[in-house]
């Protein structure tokens, strides 16, 4: 068994490497475009805006274990979109802000 590499097989391997990454970034873009946008802060009043601003509520949580689903304030809707008892309107199910309490239900 050789154990060489050849420049050849390096750059198949490349080429290879940079179709996945393409294709899974690809992927990932189109992911974003699915998601439900529950909560347009440029549609609410200035004053349900300014609240969610203050508790620096996302759309999309960084965390995939603190989502809105998964805290008990949240309530489910319909469509990726539900209702949270400290905002008092749309909230994405994904989304999250600093005020997330893990609910008694979530795993």
């Amino acid at each position: 068994m050789s154990d060489k590499i050849s420049r050849r097989g390096i750059l198949r391997q490349l080429g290879s490497s940079m179709v996945l990454s393409g294709s899974f970034v690809a992927f990932l873009s189109k992911a974003d475009e699915a998601a439900p946008v529950c909560a347009d802060l440029k549609m609410m009043d200035s004053d349900s805006a300014a609240m969610r601003a203050k508790m620096h509520y996302l759309e999309a949580s960084p965390d995939p274990l603190r989502t809105c689903s998964r805290c008990a304030f949240f309530s489910v809707g319909s469509g990726g979109c539900g209702t949270c008892q400290m905002f008092h309107g749309p909230t994405n199910s994904n989304g999250h802000c600093d005020f997330w309490i893990k609910a008694a239900n979530a795993r």
